[in-house]
């Protein structure tokens, strides 16, 4: 659990002071309007494999631990909910806001499948 809060707190603080070029806001945006859905959907599918790869992501899957069956649809769904229960987060960039979704809904320590 320590590792998980302190994960947290890098991606936060980290997300507030990098600069990106897609901010959490617009990424809702494109997720919730169905004419930017496949936009949404490539950004989703390329940051999630960034964020989860076993080596390389910045997570290097220590904090994110998805069940092989989940799609990229449920992380899409996953994404939207958190965007919209944190608006004070969407100034971040959009990958530190997706990092942080996926870590609240698939976090490491309590991974049962």
């Amino acid at each position: 659990m320590k590792k998980l809060i302190a994960g947290l707190a890098l991606l936060i603080t980290t997300g507030v002071t990098q600069a990106s070029f897609y901010r959490a806001n617009e990424l809702l945006e494109w997720c919730e309007t169905p004419k930017s859905s496949d936009a949404c959907l490539g950004y989703i599918s390329g940051a999630t494999d960034v964020l989860t790869s076993d080596s390389e992501g910045p997570l290097s899957a220590e904090f994110i631990c998805m069940p092989a069956s989940v799609t990229t649809g449920q992380i899409l769904k996953v994404y939207v909910k958190y965007a919209n229960d944190n608006p004070e987060k969407l100034h971040y960039s959009a990958s530190i806001l997706l990092a942080n979704a996926l870590v609240t809904a698939f976090p490491c320590e309590s991974q049962t499948d």
